[in-house]
């Protein structure tokens, strides 16, 4: 008899749990897809989701040119680049480098870095450059002001950076909806 009372218990907790799951899931719907527009109420683009340029997760929007995919992340009056673009003068003038980091996530992202409005990609047809890198300095796209920091990281996966154009003109600020 004292089995018999614990498989009822059991089944009561069970069917309990059972319908609280049900009950958390009512009441919410699924957003079908966030936009991001410009200040004029162009559209940039479909959020592909919040990324981690900083605290706050801003919306990555994705563009496509030459067969290239790459997205950038949306802040309120400007975009991101996934990274820096590098360089072996100490004024972040020359060839530009991009440190290159594999692939995570199920969707293949391509390494980008912005600057005066050019994006900038790996390019693939250059030569490797020798190795392991040294990035004296580079120019940083997570400052209001661009500026060229100095550094003593060796990069041991940086590729020769090709501009792959200018983005499209976009008036801040921006707004997702």
């Amino acid at each position: 008899m004292r089995n018999g009372k614990r498989i009822l218990f059991v089944a009561v907790l069970m069917c309990a749990f059972g319908s609280l799951g049900v009950q958390a899931q009512t009441g919410f719907t699924p957003v079908q897809v966030l936009t991001a527009y410009d200040s004029v109420g162009r559209r940039i683009g479909n959020v592909l989701g919040f990324g981690g340029a900083g605290l706050g997760g801003f919306p990555s929007v994705a563009f496509m040119k030459d067969n290239t995919t790459v997205v950038l992340e949306l802040g309120k009056n400007r975009f991101f680049g996934s990274f820096d673009l590098l360089y072996t003068s100490t004024d972040c003038t020359g060839t530009p480098f991009l440190a290159v980091f594999p692939d995570f996530g199920a969707v293949p992202l391509t390494s980008v870095a912005l600057r005066d409005g050019a994006i900038y990609v790996p390019d693939a047809s250059a030569p490797p450059p020798l190795l392991p890198f040294a990035g004296r300095s580079f120019f940083t796209n997570n400052a209001e002001v661009p500026q060229c920091f100095g550094s003593e990281f060796e990069y041991p996966d940086a590729v020769q950076a090709k501009n792959l154009g200018n983005l499209p003109v976009f008036t801040p600020p921006f707004s997702v909806r």
